[in-house]
């Protein structure tokens, strides 16, 4: 059974792993901040129709991770990183398009 329809506003998370969701479906994140001492600071595979808004993070080994050929219909803001393209890795498994930084 899928996580589904969490919405987080104005959190901040300090922690020392960073999010982990697998087979999620709608997760709005507006105003999140996390906050981890090692591996990313967020780490998906197999979410979809989720957006994230606002989203930072501190974290020394990791930035954002994607997997998962289900994974579809995700969004950042471009403002959110100073350098998205290398900030988020995707595997090789997800399909082009279904991650979109705008």
């Amino acid at each position: 059974m899928n996580l589904q329809h969490i919405k987080l506003d104005n959190v901040q998370i300090e922690a020392t792993r960073g999010i982990d969701m697998v087979d999620a479906d709608g997760i709005e994140m507006t105003n999140v901040f996390v906050s981890v001492a090692q591996g990313p600071a967020l780490q998906m595979k197999n979410v979809k129709n989720s957006s994230f808004a606002k989203f930072s993070y501190l974290s020394k080994t990791g930035d954002v991770n994607v997997a998962g050929e289900l994974t579809s219909s995700i969004i950042f803001r471009k403002s959110d990183f100073a350098n998205a393209s290398q900030q988020n890795q995707y595997s090789t498994e997800v399909k082009k398009g279904s991650v979109k930084v705008d």
